[in-house]
């Protein structure tokens, strides 16, 4: 059902929530030039034996991200297993870790609470300095990866970071019954990117534009169409300038499946430090 005029469109828009805590997705690079990079794996479920390709997600995640510039330091993986004897090997160039067990349980495997699930941490000692190929976690079982997150340290003394940092603008539902515009605060400068990531359930979207604080409307057509859970859809702007300032980003969308959850978008701004 489409809206047709204004009061039905303030009746339906949805200011979005900013559960950046629960979703943890924001890379944090400070002034000693070590980063916290969060990969999301949104419980994605892995059996028999199975690799995450570490540098394949990075470059996913992070598009523009220079890999070769940056040291690998710590390594935590969020995950557990059915029966609680799942396990997860680190290899980062050089390094091999020993295989580390992921906990867990059956009656709690499918429980999407934060408990149920396993802290795994990985340290690489001081001196080693990796720079070549691979970084992946191999593992082993019936396992669900929630997240990983990667603490890094780059090797840039000065100038500007050549890839942008993300953060999360917010995380909305969309009705299964009629068309929902969503209005999420953005209120950000030298944003070089935007993201829609798909929650759960599929949603269909119908329009998407970016407000700039000068009042232009950029449409945002690469997200148009049927987006599904962990589903990535970018855009770039590629104005002639380097201060873009978004104001907010407005959607306009369905769930797609009448019978279950709503389904949920999570828009990532990425900014340029």
């Amino acid at each position: 059902m489409k809206i047709t005029n204004n009061l039905a469109l303030a009746a339906f828009t949805v200011v979005a929530l900013a559960f950046t805590s629960l979703i943890d997705a924001r890379p944090i690079l400070n002034l000693n030039n070590n980063m916290r990079l969060v990969l999301q794996y949104q419980d994605q479920q892995f059996t028999g034996r199975s690799v995450l390709n570490l540098r394949r997600k990075l470059r996913q995640q992070f598009p523009g991200i220079r890999l070769r510039n940056l040291t690998v330091q710590r390594v935590r993986l969020l995950a557990k297993s059915r029966r609680g004897q799942g396990t997860a090997k680190l290899i980062i160039g050089g390094f091999e870790s020993r295989n580390k067990t992921i906990d867990g349980n059956r009656r709690g495997f499918f429980n999407s609470s934060r408990s149920t699930f396993d802290s795994v941490r990985f340290r690489l000692p001081n001196s080693f300095m990796p720079s070549g190929r691979p970084w992946r976690i191999k593992l082993r079982g019936n396992i669900i990866v929630r997240r990983v997150v990667m603490q890094l340290k780059t090797s840039f003394t000065a100038g500007p970071s050549p890839f942008v940092i993300f953060q999360s603008a917010g995380v909305a539902a969309f009705s299964k019954f009629r068309e929902t515009r969503v209005v999420f605060p953005v209120n950000q400068s030298n944003v070089g990117m935007l993201q829609l990531i798909g929650v759960k359930r599929p949603v269909y979207v119908n329009r998407a534009i970016a407000v700039l604080r000068n009042g232009r409307r950029v449409p945002l057509v690469e997200f148009e169409g049927r987006i599904d859970r962990r589903e990535v859809r970018s855009f770039r702007f590629r104005f002639n300038r380097r201060n873009i300032q978004v104001k907010r980003v407005i959607i306009v969308g369905s769930s797609i499946r009448l019978i279950g959850s709503r389904g949920r978008l999570n828009l990532m701004v990425g900014t340029i430090p």
